[in-house]
């Protein structure tokens, strides 16, 4: 259904056909390497499809620095014969031996089965409905972006989108105007490397790619991961059944709705493609960090996959990781007298940073045009633009808004911090309700990562809202 619904737009069956198999291609690969991290099938699939995505990144990077981009799909045939080989192994050691009972664990055994019982049916189906309305939205706004040749409607920033794919089809990194500027990258760029990979591994042509192909896949992905992150923390399906309905709500129907529409949904922003795919990997990362804050210990594979884990969400959205350092601080601070929470804590905002050192000079150097600025995003509300009437204007300007210095705009600045603090109160709950939080740090962990991102909102000033 992902695959098929830009079909009713203007995508020719065939091609559609042809980028469902590469996808599912390197998702089979990531399903086979993740088998003995995850249990159950559902787990399994949905985290599987994530690193599926990171190792379709590898290889299209691997061609493009030996200068062989049209082998792409070469190495997408030798990950299906890898999987293959990895799940027989792995099948091979599960496997009752004749006459050795006692070499199969029973316990593991039966907690598998009992995680793959366990996905309720009422869930699943949650699912897949949000999925058929996702995609419902999506062919309506495909059909209102008809593209060239011809009239086009197009939102401005998708042909730039699809000129970045262009590109990365025959180089690592891009070169186009806004990406690079001076020397310096300063665009967080990897969703549009994906839909290089994607157009690359399909023989199919990049518009059909970054603007119809790619965008349905990777949301359905975003939510079967609220299933498994929310299970992950709380140990039920609940929360994660909870955050697809808030995911995929209208806007017109969020309590808030009055200080400016954010798109079809509170989530989902069609034109912005590193926002749609940054949401991936910000619930891969909490998937993964939020056991190592509760005391898992981890390798050195573990060490890698966290240090990979924050490249990869810094090249897809460079507002991740600083939210989560701010995460993992907190959770350093508020158990500070507890070495392994405070080790652990270490490690997630050791990653983080690293990420961003790493990242820096490949993808947002510049932070993507953003500057500090205080109460700048409220700009883009209703409200304020209808009671200021600030001029559009690219210009940043002093830390401190002009309008700011008027008695009318301070009380309507306050009246705006109120709505928010109301709007996003509930986040608070994290922590106030009982006294899991005193034992558990993930609550803290996602609640100082949510106050960074609100401060963030705060004090960052950018052209764009997404």
């Amino acid at each position: 259904m992902v695959f098929a619904a830009p079909v009713l737009v203007d995508v020719e069956p065939l091609a559609a056909l042809r980028y469902a198999l590469w996808t599912a291609l390197w998702w089979v690969f990531g399903w086979a390497l993740v088998g003995r991290y995850t249990t159950g099938g559902f787990e399994r699939a949905t985290v599987g499809a994530a690193v599926g995505i990171w190792a379709k990144l590898a290889n299209w990077l691997l061609w493009q620095v030996v200068g062989a981009p049209t082998f792409t799909v070469a190495r997408g045939v030798v990950a299906l014969v890898a999987a293959g080989v990895l799940e027989r192994r792995a099948r091979n050691r599960t496997t009752l031996p004749s006459g050795d009972e006692h070499d199969v664990d029973d316990e593991r055994v039966g907690q598998h089965e009992a995680a793959v019982r366990g996905i309720p049916t009422g869930s699943l189906w949650l699912l897949t409905v949000a999925t058929f309305w996702m995609a419902w939205l999506f062919v309506g706004f495909g059909r209102h972006q008809s593209r060239p040749p011809g009239p086009s409607t197009m939102y401005q920033d998708l042909y730039w989108h699809v000129g970045i794919a262009a590109e990365l089809k025959r180089t690592a990194l891009p070169t186009v105007p806004h990406v690079e500027v001076l020397g310096q990258l300063n665009y967080h760029w990897l969703s549009n490397a994906y839909m290089a990979s994607g157009s690359l591994g399909s023989f199919t042509s990049t518009s059909d790619v970054a603007t119809r192909l790619w965008y349905l896949p990777v949301v359905a992905l975003a939510l079967a991961l609220c299933l498994v992150v929310g299970r992950r923390l709380s140990g039920a399906w609940i929360a994660g059944t909870a955050a697809i309905v808030l995911f995929v709500i209208p806007a017109g129907m969020v309590p808030m709705a009055w200080k400016g529409p954010t798109g079809p949904t509170t989530a989902f922003v069609w034109p912005s493609p590193s926002q749609i795919f940054g949401l991936v990997f910000t619930l891969w990362a909490a998937w993964l960090f939020v056991p190592i804050l509760r005391g898992a210990r981890i390798g050195w594979k573990g060490a890698i996959v966290c240090l990979v884990t924050a490249f990869v969400c810094a090249g897809a959205k460079s507002s991740i990781l600083p939210v989560f350092c701010c995460g993992a601080l907190a959770v350093g601070v508020v158990y500070v007298r507890r070495s392994a929470v405070r080790r652990a804590a270490a490690i997630v905002f050791g990653s983080c940073l690293a990420g961003i050192a790493l990242a820096l000079p490949l993808f947002a150097g510049g932070s993507a045009g953003s500057k500090i600025r205080l109460f700048s995003s409220f700009r883009h509300q209703s409200p304020y633009k209808h009671y200021v009437e600030p001029p559009n204007t690219f210009d940043h300007g002093p830390f401190v808004m002009p309008h700011l210095e008027t008695t009318g705009v301070v009380v309507l600045v306050v009246g705006l911090l109120v709505a928010l603090a109301v709007q996003y109160g509930y986040a608070a709950t994290s922590v106030a309700l009982g006294r899991t939080w005193r034992t558990d740090p993930a609550p803290v962990f996602l609640l100082a990562s949510f106050a960074a991102s609100l401060a963030a909102y705060l004090l960052v000033d950018h052209t764009g809202m997404s």
